[in-house]
C-alpha cells in the first residue's frame, strides 16, 4: 500500500540539525537583548532632544519630549544593572502624562559615572543597548558665586502662559543648566552655582558675558541672546521669536526686541525700601527642596542669609538696582522646618536681621528603588543635539534642536529572530515525523 505523507518517515538526523539550530539561534539574539517579543513601537513614544543637564556633583537633569503626552522616567544605576526609578520632578509618587520631560536624578556621589535608560510609555530606550551615562562634577571646595539668577516670563505665541515649557541657559566655556517654567509663564534659573564646561570650577562672570537661552515648549521654540546686566529680569520672550537683547543695549534697532522692551514698574524709593522677606511666608511649606526665597532691601545692599538646618547653609547676595532680592540654594534643604534669615542694611544705616519660618516637605521626585519587569525592550539610537554636547549645550549663536531619534529596531535582526523560532518548529515536527510509527512516545 503506498504511503501517505503523514506515514512517510523523514530523516531523524535533518530533524536534530534543524533543532539545534533554530535553538541556537534563539538563544543568541535572546543573550543580546535585540529580539523582542512584541516589535510593534509607537513612535509617538519615542525620546526626541535628550538633553543631560545641571550637572553637579550630586546631582544631574534629564529632558526630553514626545510626540504625544505620555508617562516618563529613568532607570539608574552606577553599573548597567541600573534598578533605581525616578519620577519626573512634576509628579509625585506616580508617573503622570507629559509632553515635555523634566527629571532631576539627587543625591549622588561626586565624580561617578551614572548609567541611565529612559522609561517612555510603555518602552525602554537605551542607547542601542549601550544605556546613557553621564558623569558627575568633583565636590567643590569653595564657596559658590554672588551671581544674581536669571529671571523672566515667557508666552506662547497666542499671548497665553505654555502648559508646559523649559529653559536651558549656557554662555562660553560653561556648563548648560535648565528649569521647568512655571504655570504662569515666569522662570528663575540660579546662575550662582553654574560650573565651567569640565564642571571642575564655578564659571566665573565677566561685564561682558553673554547668555544664551532656548525656551522650549511643547510644539514652539525661541532662542535668546542677553548680557549678564540684562537678567534681572529678561524682557518677556514670545515663543517662536529669536530675541538679541544685546542690541538693544548697544542701541542697535532689533525689530524683534524692540517690540518687548519693557516699561519698568513702578518700584518704591530707594531710601525707603525697608528689607523684608516676601517668601517665604511665615510656615509656608515648599514642595521643592530647593525653593526660591525673595525679598526687598537697599537698591544694590549686600544681604547675608542664614538657613537654619542641620546642614547650615550661609550665604550672600545683592539687591537688584529696584531694591529685589532672591536666592536659590545650590543644594537640596532636607525635609523638616527651617528658618531663613537675611542680614542687611536698613535704610537708617544699622544692621537689620529679619528672620521667617517655613517647611520644606517630601521631595516632588520620589526616587524608588525598584526592579523593572518590561514588557518590550526597544533600542532605538536617541542623541543628544548634534550642537550641544552634555556639558556645553548651546555653542553657536543660535541653538539648534536634535533631530528625533531613529526608528526603534533592526528590521534584519528581528527576522533573524524569527526565523530561527520558525526553524526550531519544524525541526521539532520533523523528528517526531522522522520517528518509527512501532517507537514509544
Amino acid at each position: 500500500m503506498r504511503k501517505t505523507f503523514w506515514q512517510k518517515r523523514i530523516p531523524t538526523l535533518l530533524g536534530i540539525f534543524l533543532i539545534i539550530l533554530g535553538l541556537g539561534a534563539a538563544i543568541y539574539l535572546g543573550n543580546k537583548k535585540i529580539v523582542s517579543v512584541v516589535t510593534k513601537v509607537n513612535p509617538a513614544e519615542e525620546p526626541q532632544e535628550v538633553r543631560i543637564t545641571n550637572i553637579s556633583d550630586s546631582s544631574f537633569s534629564v529632558s526630553y519630549s514626545t510626540i504625544e503626552m505620555v508617562t516618563g522616567s529613568l532607570n539608574l544605576g552606577t553599573d548597567k544593572n541600573l534598578g533605581q526609578t525616578i519620577l519626573d520632578d512634576r509628579d509625585l509618587g506616580v508617573s503622570k502624562p507629559h509632553r515635555l520631560h523634566f527629571i532631576t536624578v539627587r543625591n549622588l556621589s561626586p565624580s561617578t559615572t551614572y548609567f541611565f535608560t529612559i522609561i517612555s510609555g510603555q518602552n525602554i530606550y537605551n542607547n542601542n543597548g549601550d544605556n546613557f551615562k553621564t558623569t558627575t562634577g568633583p565636590l567643590l571646595d569653595i564657596s559658590a558665586s554672588m551671581q544674581e539668577p536669571a529671571t523672566g516670563k515667557i508666552t506662547t505665541s497666542k499671548g497665553v502662559s505654555p502648559q508646559e515649557a523649559i529653559i536651558y541657559l549656557t554662555t562660553n566655556d560653561a556648563q548648560t543648566i535648565s528649569s521647568l517654567v512655571n504655570s504662569d509663564g515666569s522662570f528663575v534659573i540660579p546662575l550662582n552655582s553654574l560650573r565651567n564646561s569640565t564642571n571642575s570650577a564655578y564659571f566665573s562672570f565677566g561685564n561682558d558675558t553673554v547668555l544664551k537661552i532656548l525656551a522650549v515648549s511643547a510644539d514652539e521654540k525661541s532662542n535668546v541672546s542677553t548680557a549678564i546686566n540684562q537678567i534681572s529680569p529678561i524682557p518677556t520672550i514670545i515663543l517662536s521669536k529669536d530675541y538679541d537683547f544685546t542690541k538693544v543695549q548697544n542701541n542697535v534697532s532689533s525689530q524683534s526686541a524692540s517690540m518687548i522692551i519693557p516699561t519698568p514698574s513702578p518700584t518704591a524709593t530707594p531710601s525707603s525700601q525697608m528689607p523684608k522677606i516676601l517668601s517665604p511666608e511665615k510656615n509656608q511649606e515648599f514642595g521643592n527642596q530647593q525653593p526660591t526665597f525673595t525679598g526687598t532691601a537697599l537698591p544694590n545692599q549686600r544681604i547675608e542669609i542664614a538657613i537654619y538646618s542641620t546642614q547650615g547653609i550661609t550665604t550672600q547676595t545683592y539687591a537688584d538696582p529696584n531694591g529685589n532680592w532672591s536666592y536659590t540654594p545650590n543644594i537640596p534643604i532636607l525635609p523638616g522646618n527651617h528658618t531663613i534669615s537675611i542680614t542687611t542694611t536698613s535704610p537708617s544705616g544699622t544692621t537689620q536681621t529679619i528672620s521667617q519660618s517655613f517647611i520644606v516637605a517630601l521631595p516632588i521626585n520620589q526616587q524608588i528603588s525598584t526592579t523593572l519587569t518590561p514588557t518590550t525592550t526597544n533600542t532605538p539610537t536617541p542623541t543628544l543635539a548634534p550642537t550641544f554636547s552634555p556639558t556645553t549645550f548651546i555653542s553657536s549663536e543660535t541653538p539648534t534642536i536634535s533631530p528625533t531619534l531613529p526608528a526603534s529596531g533592526n528590521p534584519i535582526i528581528i527576522t533573524a529572530g524569527i526565523l530561527g523560532m520558525i526553524l526550531t518548529v519544524v525541526g521539532t515536527l520533523l523528528f517526531l515525523f522522522a520517528r518509527d510509527n512501532n517507537s514509544p512516545l
